[in-house]
């Protein structure tokens, strides 16, 4: 999500509006390893 380039004339940080596919799955992914974890921990109740 953020580059990092060191110029001469100093330290430039660029952002990206749009996150990359695998940044999505990786967020999706684990959102959805949380919400399983949640469900069973509430079904052993």
């Amino acid at each position: 999500m953020a580059q990092f380039a060191l110029y001469d004339d100093g330290l430039y940080v660029y952002y990206t509006a749009v996150p990359e596919p695998a940044e999505l799955a990786a967020l999706f992914g684990a959102i959805a390893l949380g919400f399983a974890a949640w469900r069973r921990r509430r079904a052993g109740r």
